[in-house]
C-alpha cells in the first residue's frame, strides 16, 4: 500500500521518484520515502512511522479524491435544468 501511495503521488510531484510496487521496502522504496519527508518538511530518514504514515495517507486521499471525476466535472454534462 506504501508503494502504491508514494507512486501515484509521485505522478503530481517529481521530486519524488515513481516507484513499480513489489511489497520490498528496498532502496528504491526509501529513497522515494525520504523524498516524500523532504518535500513536507519531515527529518528526511526514510523511517516510515505513524505521523509519517498519517500524512502520506492525507496527500494520497486529497489527490485521489481531486483526481476522480464528480457529477458536473465532465465535457458535455447540462448544468441546470
Amino acid at each position: 500500500l506504501l508503494q502504491e501511495y508514494l507512486n501515484f503521488i509521485s505522478q503530481y510531484y517529481t521530486e519524488i521518484p515513481s516507484i513499480t510496487p513489489t511489497g520490498f521496502f528496498g532502496n528504491v522504496t526509501e529513497n522515494a520515502v525520504i523524498a516524500f519527508e523532504t518535500l513536507f518538511g519531515f527529518t528526511p530518514n526514510g523511517v516510515v512511522d505513524a505521523e509519517l504514515w498519517n500524512k502520506i495517507t492525507e496527500v494520497y486521499s486529497d489527490m485521489y479524491i481531486g483526481a476522480r471525476l464528480g457529477e458536473g466535472q465532465y465535457p458535455g454534462y447540462e448544468i441546470g435544468g
